[in-house]
């Protein structure tokens, strides 16, 4: 059960303080209920929140500003209904409030499903984030001591386990490439969760992942400027859409590095076979928006040294962290 607090002055008619529990976030119930009278929230004057200072406390809907004392009408509240009686006279009902809290609770979820690992320095100025598979994992040793003696700095790895791959690290949905999995388009949450290990603005960030994970990285640097370099070591490039997605949006990282095994192209899948292509063409792309960048080539199919692959990668950033 979630307990949420807002001060007599946020709230409409409720009481003082205005203190409101939700019942469930599992689906089932969804309300919001006042902890003194027990009294159920609903679409109501009553239950009504003043809006001016409701919505600055809900970062999640990017309500608007005051103006007038009156809230902006955006078109985020609009998907929610507003043409439909749910918003008039500068009130957010808790309606809004309610689909907020359903958001947390999700989150919260992938909080509790992920798990972490640390390794090196946690107090170092340098932090790698990594999502990983337990082949990553078990490779992780050698990962770290190729970063060490490429590197040559201090660095502290977070790696966060994701369990179902294809899901959580698609930036949008695909029909299956291999198999019957298709794929989904968890990156969203992902990035999001992962943006909760960046809050030490102090330290700089980089992330890096292998195939899907690497396509990933490269997709998270597209969406936000935390972090200073990304490390996609034979990413999936191949995925529908991705390269046009690239030509379409500007990189926000500094700093990228591409790499592929140098048979990863030869493959029966006619689709992953144009991964070679891919790469080559979206390391141009990064040229052209004046990335520093590189795509080195390792030798071998896709499955071989991962983790000293991965390693190159992460080296590669350190070694240019602060190059104009």
């Amino acid at each position: 059960m979630k307990t949420i607090v807002f001060h007599a002055s946020d709230c409409c008619s409720i009481g003082s303080p205005a203190v409101y529990r939700y019942d469930d976030c599992t689906g089932s119930g969804k309300s919001l209920r006042h902890a003194g009278t027990g009294r159920i929230c609903g679409n109501n004057a009553g239950g009504a929140c003043c809006a001016g200072r409701l919505a600055c406390k809900l970062p999640g809907f990017l309500c608007g500003t005051q103006k007038s004392g009156r809230l902006r009408r955006w078109s985020y509240l609009d998907k929610f209904g507003c043409q439909h009686g749910l918003f008039s006279g500068g009130q957010v009902y808790l309606l809004f409030l309610t689909v907020y809290l359903q958001e947390e609770c999700k989150r919260e979820e992938m909080e509790d499903a992920m798990q972490i690992f640390h390794y090196g320095n946690l107090s170092a100025s340098t932090v790698l984030i990594q999502p990983v598979d337990d082949h990553d994992l078990e490779e992780m040793e050698t990962e770290l001591n190729e970063i060490r003696k490429q590197g040559k700095a201090d660095f502290q790895l977070i790696a966060v386990k994701v369990d179902n791959w294809n899901q959580d690290l698609s930036p949008w949905e695909a029909s299956a490439v291999f198999g019957r999995e298709g794929f989904g388009d968890g990156a969203g949450e992902l990035l999001q969760f992962l943006l909760g290990q960046c809050v030490d603005r102090r330290k700089t960030y980089y992330i890096g992942g292998y195939s899907l994970a690497g396509l990933f990285s490269l997709w998270t640097a597209y969406q936000t400027d935390i972090f200073a370099g990304v490390a996609a070591v034979s990413p999936s490039v191949w995925f529908p859409g991705f390269l046009q997605y690239m030509k379409e949006y500007d990189m926000r990282a500094k700093s990228v590095y591409l790499s592929l095994g140098n048979r990863e192209e030869r493959t029966r899948n006619p689709l992953m076979a144009t991964v070679g292509d891919c790469i080559r063409e979206g390391y141009n792309l990064l040229k052209m928006q004046k990335i520093r960048t590189i795509l080195e080539w390792n030798p071998g199919n896709h499955f071989k040294d991962a983790g000293i692959r991965t390693a190159k990668g992460f080296a590669w950033l350190i070694k240019n962290q602060g190059a104009e």
